[in-house]
């Protein structure tokens, strides 16, 4: 049997288009990435900004209780 649909002709830009969206892949990912390590920092330096106030607060809390002793 003879197939008499036509092969189609080979696309002289698929080489860009499959370039081009290997680019576009590799942004989408380095965007993730970056967006991923921002809301880590954001979340450690939360963390230690809420560590460092707890501190701060029982140092005063402390301060007042040994000031309020030597009155």
């Amino acid at each position: 049997m003879h197939n008499s649909a036509p092969t189609p002709a080979p696309r002289s830009g698929s080489g860009v288009s499959t370039l081009g969206k290997r680019v576009l892949a590799w942004v989408v990912i380095a965007a993730a990435v970056v967006l991923a390590l921002k809301l880590v920092a954001g979340v450690v330096i939360g963390l230690v900004t809420a560590v460092f106030t707890i501190a701060v607060a029982v140092a005063v809390i402390a301060a007042v209780i040994w000031a309020w002793r030597h009155l």
